[in-house]
C-alpha cells in the first residue's frame, strides 16, 4: 500500500541495546562501529519504486523525505538540473535485511533521479558514505557523502529484466527483448508489466508430472481486489504465438487456449524441463507449443521452486468464492471455480483448518508487483536528455472477461494450458 510523505515502516526488531557491565571491546570492533555506512546494491524499477541495500544497520529517525528525495526531469528534459521535480514519496526500511525502498508513483520508462543526502546516518551515528561511481559499494572511504543516481530506461534492442515481487520472495526475469523471434511476445508482456495488470495476482494453478506430465506454476489470470475477493485481471487482445524457443527448466512462457493465436495476459513458468511435452513439434496436431520469451536468473531460481514447493488444494468447490461479476452467467463463474482446482496455497493445513474456505489474501501465492528494472547511473552535473525510451502503444483493455458457457474454453482449462505476494514488499 501506497504511504503518504514521510511514512516510514519498519519492519524487524532494534538493535539489540549494548550489555550493561561490559569490561572492554576489541578495537577492530570499536573500528566497525565507527565505520559510515554504504550502499551495497541498488535497484531502480521502470515506475518509480527504487530498493537499496545498506552494509550497516540504519537510524530510522533520519530516514525521511528532506533526506530522501525523488525527482523527474522539469522543463528543460534534464536531470540533476535545478528545475527538477520533486516527487511524494513512501520510505520502508527492512531493519533484519537493511534494505530502504522509496516508492513513488510514476508513469512507467520516465527516467526519474533519486538523491539521499548524507543526513542519513547509521545507528552508530556515523554519516552516509554515499557517492557512486557505477559499482558497489558506494563511497570514497569518507563519511559524508551523497547517493544520488539517475535511472533510465534500456534501449528497445536490449534483454531487460522483469522483477515479479511475490510472498516467496523476489525473482528476476530476463526477457528476450534482443531476439526477433520473441519480440512481439516480449512487448505484450511489457504492456501489461506497465500498465500494472499484475500488481495484486496470484500463482492460480501448479501442474506436476503426476497430475499433468509438466512441472509448472501459472499466474497473471485473477487478482485479489481490495475487498480481498477474487477478480479477473484485465485483458487485452490475443497475440500471434511465437513458439520457437524451448521450454526448458527457468524459463516463462505465454498461456493459451486451444488454438494457437490465443494468449492473452496469462504465463507460466516452467519449473523442470517441459520441453518434450510442450515445445512445437511439427506437423503434430495439437503440438503447437508455447512462446517462451524470458528465464529466472540463476540467483533467483530458488524463489520458483519456493512458490513450486507449496501445496496445492482442490479451491473449486469452494462455493465462499465470489462471482467475479454478478452480470456474468453462472456457467462462466463456475469456470472460475473450476481453474482453481490446483491452487497452490502458503499452508495446506491452514486452508483445511479453515473448513477450505478460501482467504485470497492469507492463503494465495502473492504477486505484489511486477515491474521492469532501469538502468542505473551516476547523475551527472552536465545531466543527459531525460526522456525516455519511447513507450509502447498503450493496448486498450478489456473490462470484462470474455464470456465463456463452459470451463474447457477458460484460459488454465488442463487440456489447453495455462491461460485462464504476506505481505508487504519488505517480508
Amino acid at each position: 500500500m501506497m504511504h503518504t510523505i514521510d511514512s516510514i515502516h519498519i519492519h524487524g526488531q532494534s538493535p539489540t541495546p549494548a550489555v550493561a557491565g561490559a569490561m572492554f571491546e576489541s578495537l577492530e570492533a570499536r573500528e566497525l562501529m565507527s565505520a559510515a555506512p554504504r550502499v551495497n546494491a541498488v535497484v531502480a524499477d521502470n515506475r518509480g519504486w527504487v530498493t537499496l541495500s545498506c552494509d550497516q544497520d540504519i537510524n530510522r529517525t533520519t530516514l525521511n523525505s528532506t533526506n530522501i528525495k525523488i525527482y523527474t526531469a522539469g522543463a528543460d528534459d534534464k536531470l540533476g538540473t535545478s528545475d527538477d521535480t520533486k516527487k511524494t514519496v513512501g520510505i520502508f526500511y527492512n531493519a533484519v535485511q537493511r534494505k530502504i525502498t522509496v516508492k513513488a508513483s510514476l508513469p512507467s520508462d520516465t527516467a526519474y533521479r533519486l538523491l539521499v543526502t548524507s543526513s542519513v546516518k547509521g545507528t552508530n551515528g556515523a554519516r552516509l558514505d554515499g557517492e557512486y561511481n557505477g559499482s558497489s559499494p558506494s563511497g570514497n572511504g569518507t563519511a559524508g557523502g551523497n547517493f544520488d543516481i539517475s535511472a533510465k530506461a534500456y534501449s528497445h534492442l536490449s534483454d531487460i529484466t522483469a522483477r515479479f515481487v511475490t510472498s516467496e520472495g523476489t525473482m528476476n526475469v530476463v526477457l528476450f527483448r534482443s531476439n526477433d523471434l520473441v519480440h512481439e511476445t516480449v512487448d505484450n508482456f511489457l504492456i501489461y508489466a506497465n500498465n500494472a495488470v499484475w500488481d495484486t495476482t496470484f500463482i492460480s494453478r501448479k501442474g506436476t508430472f503426476f497430475t499433468d506430465g509438466i512441472n509448472v506454476v501459472q499466474g497473471g489470470s485473477y487478482q485479489i481486489n481490495s475487498s480481498n475477493k477474487l477478480d479477473f485481471s484485465l485483458q487485452g487482445s490475443p497475440i500471434a504465438l511465437q513458439p520457437f524457443l524451448s521450454n526448458q527448466r527457468g524459463t516463462i512462457a505465454m498461456a493459451r487456449k486451444t488454438l494457437p493465436d490465443t494468449a492473452t495476459n496469462t504465463w507460466f513458468f516452467n519449473v523442470a524441463d517441459n520441453s518434450s511435452g510442450l515445445d512445437k513439434l511439427g506437423g503434430v496436431a495439437g503440438r503447437d507449443g508455447y512462446a517462451v520469451f524470458g528465464k529466472v536468473t540463476s540467483s533467483t531460481i530458488n524463489v520458483l521452486d519456493a512458490t513450486f514447493a507449496n501445496d496445492a488444494v482442490d479451491a473449486s468447490g469452494d462455493q465462499n468464492i465470489p462471482a467475479v461479476n454478478p452480470s456474468l452467467n453462472s456457467a462462466f463463474n463456475a469456470a472460475l471455480r473450476n481453474n482453481l482446482a490446483t491452487l497452490p496455497v502458503r499452508s495446506a493445513a491452514r486452508y483445511s483448518s479453515n473448513g477450505s474456505v478460501l482467504n485470497p489474501t492469507k492463503d494465495t501465492i502473492k504477486i505484489m508487483r511486477v515491474s521492469i528494472n532501469m538502468k542505473v547511473s551516476k547523475t551527472a552535473t552536465a545531466a543527459s536528455s531525460a526522456r525516455a525510451t519511447p513507450a509502447l502503444a498503450r493496448q486498450q483493455f478489456s473490462t470484462q472477461p470474455i464470456q465463456a458457457t463452459s470451463s474447457a474454453s477458460i484460459e488454465g482449462a488442463a487440456a489447453d494450458l495455462l491461460d485462464g505476494v504476506g505481505d508487504d514488499m519488505l517480508k
